[in-house]
């Protein structure tokens, strides 16, 4: 089973670089467990094993690769994620930059799923698959520097459109006694988009103000699904707000998927010089299919057929960086970047009609981070 201990070690890289494919120097391959990230954290972001190519340089930006997770290197976890197992995941992206400050992209990301249902009358726990099939995403993308903490535009922008195609095998069950037990399976297609939408601007060199919208759709029948799904390889975390801190798209308490999901968000930063920034964030959160479930989110109760008020939430980062002080004076002194930093995150959620009455009025989660490079 997957229990999680307040305490363990992990180890989370570990590849060899190599930069001899071509004369360029932001040319390298890259093989072994290493970070997949995009910058909006819809598609990728996360340690996997990966043989992955990136090519980096003033106009063009290009990845190509293959990934597949085959452990956890927790000493607190000896078994994958049902989702994880036996899943590989094949990606490509590109992205020019047209004038400076500015670039079109686009993205494809395949994920076939080679494992196997439980049979029919198997028993059902946690460890299970649920579905499996093949799934494509194919997103374009304009950037002006929305993800970009260090943009000198006053105006940003990010507009993102994802199509996913494919095909799927879902896990049915019943309850027989106290157990859950496989009763067969389901094949459906799967049509679905998404849209990913920000704003931000500049009102000084300390203050910045925007607003965000993103959709992943919802809906189907029997024979075809249109709820759309994120990679799997996503964490849904980015610098939107034009500060260092990374926040979650969808709320820090929340934390929600784009699936049969659309969220509004607006927000501030504040920054003050190196040391200081703050961000506070408003979400506005709605199914898209009132009858229709919504992907994994931190908010742990049933939803209530027909309705769509998921509800709302407010976010606030707050982060002390320190550069000296925590390392020795000699090798502080060659460190552009901060050395050190103290992170408060938390995030206020209210639950909707979407959960009932029985659901608390009120859910919240905080986390305090401290970061020590060394």
């Amino acid at each position: 089973a997957r229990q999680p201990d307040d305490s363990y070690l992990a180890l989370r890289e570990f590849w060899v670089d190599y930069s001899g494919l071509t004369a360029y120097p932001g040319e390298r391959l890259r093989f072994g467990r290493q970070r997949l990230r995009s910058d909006d954290g819809t598609w990728w972001d996360t340690n996997i094993e990966a043989l992955h190519w990136r090519f980096d340089s003033t106009l063009l930006q290009a990845d190509i690769g293959v990934a597949e997770r085959f452990s956890e290197y927790r000493t607190d976890l000896d078994e994958l994620a049902p989702e994880d197992e036996d899943r590989r995941h094949y990606f490509a992206g590109l992205a020019y930059q047209w004038t400076p400050g500015h670039r079109i992209g686009a993205k494809l990301h395949h994920s076939r799923d080679d494992g196997s249902l439980p049979s029919v009358g198997e028993r059902i726990d946690e460890l299970s698959k649920r579905h499996t099939g093949d799934l494509t995403w194919f997103g374009l993308h304009a950037d002006g520097g929305f993800f970009a903490r260090n943009s000198r535009n006053r105006l940003n922008y990010w507009a993102q459109m994802t199509w996913l195609k494919g095909d799927t095998d879902q896990l049915q069950q019943q309850v027989i006694g106290d157990e859950r037990v496989a009763s067969g399976s389901r094949s459906q297609d799967v049509d679905a988009w998404a849209v990913d939408l920000g704003l931000r601007y500049s009102l000084d060199e300390h203050w910045k103000i925007g607003a965000a919208y993103a959709r992943g759709s919802g809906g189907g029948d029997e024979d075809e699904s249109r709820q759309f799904m994120q990679t799997g390889l996503h964490s849904n975390r980015a610098n939107f707000t034009g500060v260092e801190s990374r926040l979650h798209r969808f709320g820090e308490a929340f934390r929600g998927e784009l699936s049969n999901l659309q969220v509004a968000s607006a927000f501030s930063s504040w920054q003050l010089g190196q040391d200081y920034d703050a961000s506070l964030v408003y979400h506005r959160l709605w199914r898209v299919d009132g009858d229709q479930d919504i992907g994994d989110s931190g908010v742990d109760a049933p939803l209530v057929t027909g309705e769509k008020d998921v509800g709302q939430e407010v976010d606030l980062v707050l982060t002390r960086y320190f550069k000296q002080g925590l390392l020795p004076a000699s090798v502080a002194e060659r460190l552009d970047e901060r050395s050190a930093l103290v992170r408060l995150r938390g995030g206020v959620f209210l639950p909707g009609d979407a959960y009932g009455r029985g659901t608390d009025s009120v859910m919240h989660r905080a986390f305090v981070d401290f970061i020590w490079r060394f």
